[in-house]
């Protein structure tokens, strides 16, 4: 497994020093899972539960971080738009409180 990991980096790493762009390769849908169910646990992975985990999935490091980095911007996103829906939404119940009662009169006859 840890030859596997080492030839994809230094594969990796070749194509680097060329100025080659990396074929872009899409992680599986177990990958994903994995990625999901251990950020559930830790959004927050160290560096060497990064290298754990790429060696793992047999992907290189830099995408393990990658996608840890944007699920937690992902993230993050989602609750500042939760947030922002929750204020609007209590800011109209302030605003028309009860719309009848500007058409009753006041000497409470109806």
């Amino acid at each position: 497994m840890y030859q596997k990991y080492k030839r994809i980096n230094l594969l990796y790493l070749i194509m680097l020093e060329r100025n080659h762009k990396c074929p872009r390769s899409k992680l599986s849908q177990s990958q994903k899972e994995y990625l999901t169910t251990y950020f559930e646990m830790n959004p927050r992975p160290t560096t060497q539960e990064r290298a754990q985990i790429s060696i793992h999935l047999g992907v290189p490091e830099s995408k393990i971080k990658n996608w840890f980095q944007n699920r937690r911007a992902k993230e993050r996103y989602a609750s500042e738009e939760a947030n922002l829906h929750n204020r609007f939404q209590n800011h109209e119940e302030k605003i028309y409180p009860r719309c009848n009662s500007l058409f009753t009169r006041r000497d409470g006859m109806i």
